[in-house]
């Protein structure tokens, strides 16, 4: 092997221990990764799967958080068993098995196909892509779903279809959006030339035969608890419909909610399942079709943290040292047929991605096909002869890798003013208070309520009547308004969509309500009282 082997090596074995440091010192804090982190602890807690957060509140569709798929947090829950209870340090550890797993599969899935050098660059560039990076650390599902895409392509590329079938099944238990593969499956078995007709048929029945599997279980759970297979309820009667209650002592849920009664195996019941199922997606494609037709198609609709369409994004997520390496192979125009096993599932999933999410979705939602696309972009790397054009693609991998761990480190924790803030909260504060916060990271510190997402409680932030303010608040009797003070934004523009946080304008007309009384207040949080005694 070339002097590039020890200088790869010793940038995989550094990064990966820096990676491991940082995710053992900072806790659970940002975005989803609280939900999926509740996910495992009320599956620990209750031994079984609950159908939703009970600290969301009634408006709020608490079940959409935990009808989520299940694979990620029934995994950690089953590694707390075996491991004596629940600690955030195995939780890293777990999350941190995935990513080995990623990169050990991108390495051998890219000599498969490329030879060992290839396979280098490739686990190379997985280990200092900015976003690889970031949720190799915070636990969100999409970084371990790439692992299980990855291997399931390297199983299906030495024909091994059993095996991949079930990673298959895997990965739609770990995201769902997996299935966005499946056209391109189908022709990837379809086209392979060492079978004969009814040879690939027989494959294809072993590939989606074993994934149904082991997905049927979850497919039974959702029918039966939310009605649909697919069970994402954002209507409010879903969340009431998906509600458990637990006994006084916070013990089981009253409710069973075992994978045993499979009443939806009853004939009856299940053509009736498949009919709506069939209308629900005939009447969505029909508001999809509509939509592109008025160019909706290409535009972002609602509050999200990164944007396809958002060039200042791309390379913040997908990182300079691959961007290059990509445009060098699609410029060296070093083709070969081992390509088509990549290009295929990539087109197969970024049509349903750009067609069911829109063009302009969140990045991360790309993350199956990010591995794919990496290989890609080292065989581009392999293919240029100039050494000092290697050396500089190392040298960008190494000073990207750095900034946004050093990002995430600062980020993932904290600060101490928010902290004070947590604990006041949890010591002036009723346990049953409802409060309107919008991260969810404050489910964990304060074990308070919460309502922000999709409840009437969010037109309060445009009204400007003080009437109807007072009356939406009583309607939702609403305890405490928590200003997050980094989550203020400009009244116009990206930031004033509602799921970024609070328009600038409403936190200054705060102090003009009677019925509100600031009790805390910091560098990073207020806390406003709601009198209700003065809403009547």
């Amino acid at each position: 092997m070339n002097r590039f082997y020890p200088i790869t090596l010793t940038i995989v074995l550094l990064a990966l221990a820096a990676m491991m440091f940082v995710g053992l010192t900072s806790e659970p804090f940002l975005g989803d990764e609280i939900h999926h982190y509740r996910f495992a602890k009320d599956i620990y807690t209750l031994r079984d799967r609950p159908t939703m957060d009970l600290l969301y509140a009634p408006q709020e569709p608490g079940a959409y958080f935990y009808a989520t798929e299940p694979l990620w947090p029934i995994g950690l829950a089953i590694l707390w068993k075996l491991t004596g209870g629940i600690a955030s340090y195995k939780a890293q550890v777990y999350h941190f098995g995935f990513f080995l797993l990623l990169l050990v599969g991108v390495f051998k899935l890219a000599r498969k196909l490329y030879g060992e050098k290839c396979g280098l660059f490739a686990a190379l560039l997985t280990l200092t892509m900015p976003m690889m990076i970031a949720f190799g650390v915070l636990f969100y599902v999409d970084m371990p779903a790439a692992a299980l895409c990855v291997w399931f392509f390297l199983l299906l590329r030495e024909k091994k279809y059993a095996w991949s079938g079930f990673f298959l099944g895997l990965l739609y238990l770990m995201k769902r959006s997996s299935l966005f593969f499946i056209p391109g499956i189908f022709f990837l078995i379809f086209t392979e030339r060492s079978r004969g007709f009814w040879g690939r048929v027989l494959a294809s029945f072993f590939c989606f035969g074993i994934a149904l599997m082991v997905v049927t279980p979850d497919i039974i759970w959702r029918q039966d608890k939310f009605g649909s297979f697919v069970a994402a309820p954002y209507q409010r009667d879903l969340g009431e419909r998906s509600m458990t209650t637990r006994e006084a002592s916070g013990g089981a849920e009253a409710r069973d909610t075992s994978f045993g009664g499979i009443r939806g195996a009853e004939i009856k019941i299940v053509l009736k399942f498949l009919q709506r199922t069939l209308e629900q997606i005939y009447h969505f494609m029909k508001k999809r079709i509509r939509a592109m037709a008025q160019w909706k198609f290409w535009t972002v609709t609602e509050y999200l943290n990164s944007s396809l369409l958002d060039p200042k994004d791309i390379v913040t997520y997908f990182g300079l040292a691959t961007i290059i390496c990509f445009f060098l192979y699609l410029l060296g125009r070093r083709f070969h047929s081992s390509d088509i096993f990549l290009w295929v599932p990539i087109l197969s999933y970024m049509f349903f991605y750009a067609f069911l999410l829109r063009l302009g979705s969140d990045i991360r939602y790309t993350f199956p096909v990010i591995p794919l696309l990496i290989i890609l972009g080292a065989k581009g790397l392999e293919g240029i002869s100039g050494t000092w054009y290697k050396y500089l693609i190392y040298v960008i991998c190494v000073l990207q890798f750095l900034s946004v761990l050093l990002f995430v480190s600062l980020v993932r924790r904290p600060s101490k003013a928010l902290v004070e803030g947590f604990a006041y909260i949890r010591a002036h504060t009723p346990e049953e208070a409802l409060i309107m916060y919008p991260e969810s990271n404050i489910l964990e510190e304060t074990n308070r309520k919460v309502i922000w997402g999709l409840g009437e409680v969010l037109h309060i932030m445009r009204k400007k009547d003080e009437g109807r303010i007072a009356e939406i608040i009583q309607n939702n009797h609403l305890d405490y308004i928590v200003i997050k003070k980094d989550r203020v934004y400009e009244d116009y523009g990206r930031g004033y969509m509602h799921h970024g946080g609070y328009p600038r304008s409403f936190v200054e007309r705060l102090g003009q309500y009677d019925f509100l009384e600031c009790e805390f207040d910091n560098p990073a949080m207020s806390v406003w009282k709601i009198k209700h005694e003065l809403l009547a």
